[in-house]
């Protein structure tokens, strides 16, 4: 989405919205289970994988939106993160493509983030 770094147009909130949506989602299967059961809570804080990813113990010292700044900030930034170069950020339909090198390869890497 051109403008993405400035949330206040109507296309990059379309798309924070939609991948909020979509993490949503995961959530609600991640505690519901595949057939509507509730998981117990000590597993969902140990760090298990859990359908898209990966879960924590509950986060309380910021708000669900901040939380989820810093989520989209991660996603579109990870040269301020991790050792990568190169990095292009595509907006994709349902997805973030992420193409970047790794520094300590050299190698080339795509990620996509759903």
């Amino acid at each position: 989405v051109p403008g993405f770094q400035d949330a206040s147009w109507p296309a990059p909130r379309v798309q924070i919205a939609r991948l909020y949506a979509a993490w949503e989602a995961t959530q609600d299967q991640a505690a519901h289970g595949p057939h509507g059961k509730t998981t117990a809570g000590s597993q969902m804080a140990t760090g298990a994988s859990v359908g898209m990813g990966w879960t924590s113990p509950e986060v309380t010292s910021t708000t669900l939106d901040g939380l989820w700044a810093a989520m989209v900030y991660k996603a579109r930034y990870p040269q301020k993160f991790m050792g990568v170069s190169n990095v292009t950020v595509v907006d994709r339909p349902g997805f973030v493509a992420r193409p970047m090198t790794i520094n300590p390869t050299g190698k080339r890497s795509e990620e996509h983030i759903y």
